[in-house]
């Protein structure tokens, strides 16, 4: 599996670099948005509301979507992170490509 690293440019525009591509599918591309005015959304270990909470992600952070579980979304962070985060507290984002 290559390795992905997404991140946000100067110009507010999502890059993503692999070592194999230097672009991902939009479709997989989520950005942070939480709801009700919060500044973060929590990453569980299980999808859940009643399960551990881990972490945080911080509003605009960049992840991978990997799947679906009921309200839950599974997600990879840059440092392969894997958790579940409330399919609303996320938005798809725009990639562009850093050539």
């Amino acid at each position: 599996m290559a390795t992905l690293l997404l991140f946000r440019e100067p110009e507010n525009r999502i890059v993503a670099k692999s070592e194999q591509h230097n672009y991902i599918s939009s479709q997989y591309c989520r950005e942070v948005a939480p709801t009700r005015g919060r500044e973060s959304a929590e990453l569980h270990v299980q999808p859940q509301r009643n399960s551990h909470a881990f972490q945080n992600l911080n509003k605009g952070e960049v992840v991978v979507f990997m799947q679906i579980e009921g309200d839950f979304v599974k997600v990879r962070l840059n440092n392969g992170t894997q958790g579940w985060v409330v399919w609303n507290q996320i938005k798809p984002c725009t990639i562009s490509s850093n050539n």
